[in-house]
């Protein structure tokens, strides 16, 4: 288990991340609180451990997310609470939180993807970068393809901003989180007007 923190900006709100890498391929065993928030961004279904924020994605309903949950984390126990136990998460995602908000994620994966996600956070809000931007910037310039894998398996959208990493032509690229590109379109579109 590795910790480190790094404060970042969120639509104009300062965010001070504490975060607990845990490097292996496993799944999370332990009980996992979960929700699923009415947010300006649509339905955000939410999971946290006993170390922090585990899991964050765009959701349809109550329904998917726990089938979610059973796919990525098959041993956990699942204690579905109330989404007022996330209040600070919902008033972020809303961008309405009180500056500066302290937020605990739980990352777990292997150590390249551990590396990928820890870049992607570092990418300034209405900024992007290309497949081969981040591939570079890990010092894996040639691991273009397996950083589009490990993006594509972030698991705590839209704080980990994947929907920043754009292909190397310009072009918008796939995004897999629910709502697909236009999602992603959306996410930065709207920083773009929150950072004018």
């Amino acid at each position: 288990m590795q910790y480190l923190e790094q404060t970042i900006d969120y639509l104009g709100q300062e965010v001070r991340l504490k975060i607990h890498l845990e490097i292996k391929k496993g799944q999370i065993a332990t009980p996992l609180h979960c929700a699923v928030l009415e947010t300006r961004l649509g339905l955000v279904g939410v999971a946290s451990s006993t170390r922090g924020l585990c899991r964050c994605s765009f959701v349809s309903d109550r329904e998917s997310f726990a089938r979610e949950l059973a796919e990525h984390a098959p041993t956990a126990e699942l204690r579905f609470v109330s989404p007022g136990q996330f209040a600070p998460l919902i008033d972020l995602l809303n961008g309405q939180a009180s500056s500066p908000i302290e937020l605990s994620l739980h990352l777990i994966g292997t150590a390249f993807a551990c590396r990928v996600w820890l870049e992607l956070i570092s990418i300034p809000t209405a900024e992007v970068r290309t497949y081969a931007g981040v591939a570079a910037a890990i010092g894996q310039p040639r691991a273009t393809r397996a950083v589009g894998s490990a993006v594509g398996r972030n698991p705590i959208v839209p704080l980990i901003p994947c929907h920043r990493v754009i292909r190397s032509d310009g072009q918008i690229g796939g995004y897999s989180g629910l709502g697909g590109r236009e999602r992603k379109a959306s996410l930065l579109a709207l920083e773009r007007s929150q950072d004018k």
